[in-house]
């Protein structure tokens, strides 16, 4: 692939955030519990506050402007940027944790 784009997005709101790590760093008998407890204090009416999404997230865009480069091997630059992107994000999370 030659061309690609990330889209980084990132929950700026501070509490969302740190329901969003908490709900991240759940095992997933964890979570189980924890979406039963959420479904029992919403009520019938289900006006809670809803469930938190995650805290980041990175996806791989822009396949517009992509193709294909057969022959050449995978884009050492796209999988070096994926890398940096990923250490870069792995040391931000250990700054606020």
């Amino acid at each position: 692939m030659v061309g690609g784009s990330l889209l980084v997005v990132y929950e700026a709101d501070w509490t969302r955030a740190e329901e969003g790590m908490t709900r991240l760093a759940m095992t997933p008998d964890e979570e189980d519990e924890d979406t039963e407890e959420e479904s029992d204090s919403e009520g019938e009416e289900g006006n809670g506050p809803g469930r938190p999404g995650p805290p980041y997230m990175v996806k791989l865009i822009d396949f517009a402007h992509t193709h294909l480069a057969p022959g050449e091997g995978p884009d050492e630059g796209v999988l070096l940027g994926l890398d940096t992107v990923l250490r870069l994000l792995d040391g931000r999370i250990s700054q606020l944790s």
